[in-house]
């Protein structure tokens, strides 16, 4: 996953990349297209290789929130806040928020896969968003 906007850009740098394996995470996030919340930090360490970062910047919950589109997954709309932080309701509330993401989430995917194919034209496999 490629990271477009963050809150800590000295942790998490824009454009930086994220590499998600096949994981119960992301069997449920990315391929089943479910919300995901991580109360604690177990949690977090659970589902995110990069847990210590995560911790070490006083975070220890999490919701993920799937950004789709006609059925493909665009990218996730990532909240983290301290332990215990988040419940259902927040769950409820991003999952309404999401789909006015989507705009910005394909303009952002254009945006990267224009300068990728200007950068090398021989490794141009556009995504092309609905």
């Amino acid at each position: 996953m490629e990271r477009f906007w963050s809150s800590n850009k000295a942790a998490y740098p824009l454009a930086g990349r994220k590499r998600i394996g096949t994981t119960p995470w992301s069997s449920a996030v990315l391929e089943g297209k479910k919300p995901w919340l991580g109360r604690t930090s177990r949690d977090i360490q659970w589902a995110f290789p990069d847990y210590g970062l995560i911790a070490s910047l006083g975070l220890g919950s999490a919701i993920n929130i799937p950004v789709v589109l006609h059925g493909q997954i665009l990218g996730t709309m990532n909240l983290l806040h301290r332990e215990n932080y988040f419940t259902n309701d927040h769950v409820k509330i991003g999952a309404c928020v999401a789909p006015y993401l989507i705009p910005a989430f394909v303009e952002e995917i254009r945006a990267i896969e224009a300068q990728s194919s200007v950068q090398d034209p021989a490794k141009n496999t556009a995504r092309n968003p609905p």
